[in-house]
Formats: structure tokens, C-alpha cells, sequence
């Protein structure tokens, strides 16, 4: 995180054209990898939030579903 905000920085102070372009494409190839992963962290989460569910019904936890279906339904 601490690379693209350097870089951010720099392409917003570069005085070249060809620099400012050669800065921000990698600024975006970064930007877009980091995303990248944040969608992939936040899948797997509702993906274990999804079988702690499904574990919690076939075990007969209604209290645990409740909990973990609420958080799936975004009220965290």
C-alpha cells in the first residue's frame, strides 16, 4: 500500500510527460492487482462465513446460523 500512495505522489510531481505516463501506468498496474486481492480476501471470507453457516445447521446451532447469517446478509 505504502508503494502506491509513493507513487501516486510522485506521478502527481513528475514534470515530464513521458515520465508522468511511464509513472502512472505503473501506479495503475498496481492500483489494479491491489483490488485484485481485496475482492479475492473479501470472496474467501463469505466463502468461510458460507460453510461456518452451513456447519452450524447441520450441527443444530441455531444461535451460531443466526450470527453467521447476518453477517452475510451485511450486518456486520
Amino acid at each position: 500500500m505504502t508503494s502506491e500512495i509513493y507513487l501516486k505522489k510522485k506521478t502527481q510531481e513528475a514534470k515530464s510527460q513521458r515520465l508522468k505516463k511511464k509513472l502512472h501506468t505503473t501506479y495503475s498496474d498496481l492500483d489494479r492487482e491491489v483490488k485484485k486481492r481485496a475482492r479475492a480476501n473479501k470472496k474467501a471470507f463469505m466463502e468461510k462465513l458460507a460453510q461456518e453457516a452451513e456447519e452450524a445447521v447441520q450441527q443444530d446451532m441455531a444461535t451460531q446460523y443466526k450470527i453467521t447469517k447476518t453477517r452475510l446478509d451485511g450486518g456486520f
